[in-house]
């Protein structure tokens, strides 16, 4: 859990910033870290207060920007909660951007194909149709002795952009670890240019003869 009580300090990841929305009550809260290299603005007028969700504009120094947005939903929460994320995907189309989804949903999209899913994953599989996201996670990411469900997500509207995605089943919590990659430029220092003679072919007699001829002079 996540609150004013915790510091950034203490959450830290050397070589990443850390982006918090804290839901200050038991339980719960989103985060992102974002490797300090990356150039990114929080996208405040792209946030809902009733959600919890942060959402960032990844703004590379070569390409266009594109919003990455990380949406915590309860797995008790009320199914209203999609009107909400609904209009917070409207904004972000009218952005007419690149734009990534990513979570824990609490719906199980490995139903869908059984035509056995509950009403909250019907729902967001009907929010990611009509605006036109793929789900790029293809396999559980929960995983307990009895149920294995896929409720871990990442909707993409660019897929094409996206080189790698999957499922590291990491062990540290019941939830396995789920990425995508991205192509992104990062900009890098200058290169230092240094100038210097090569003696390789360097000829002590010649070098002397030229030197008493003065034809060095204007070097």
């Amino acid at each position: 859990m996540l609150d004013s009580s915790i510091s950034n300090n203490e959450i830290n990841i050397s070589g990443y910033y850390v982006v918090r929305k804290d839901r200050n009550r038991n339980g719960g809260g989103v985060a992102l870290y974002i490797r300090n290299v990356i150039h990114y603005k929080i996208r405040n007028d792209l946030m809902n207060e009733k959600l919890e969700t942060i959402t960032i504009e990844v703004c590379p120094p070569k390409g266009k920007s594109f919003f990455i947005n990380t949406w915590y939903r309860p797995p008790d929460a009320i199914i209203e909660r999609f009107d909400w994320y609904e209009n917070f995907i409207r904004d972000m189309d009218f952005k007419n951007k690149e734009t990534i989804l990513i979570g824990d949903f609490g719906c199980d999209w490995s139903r869908l194909v059984s035509n056995n899913a509950a009403s909250h994953t019907v729902r967001m599989a009907t929010l990611a149709s009509t605006y036109q996201f793929e789900q790029m996670i293809k396999e559980p990411t929960r995983v307990t002795a009895t149920p294995k469900t896929l409720i871990d997500l990442t909707f993409c509207n660019r897929p094409e952009l996206i080189t790698m995605s999957g499922v590291d089943h990491i062990g540290i919590s019941d939830h396995s670890l789920i990425y995508v990659c991205r192509k992104i430029s990062i900009s890098r220092n200058e290169p230092k240019i240094i100038h210097s003679r090569q003696f390789k072919h360097y000829d002590k007699n010649s070098f002397c003869k030229e030197l008493h001829g003065g034809l060095l002079w204007n070097i």
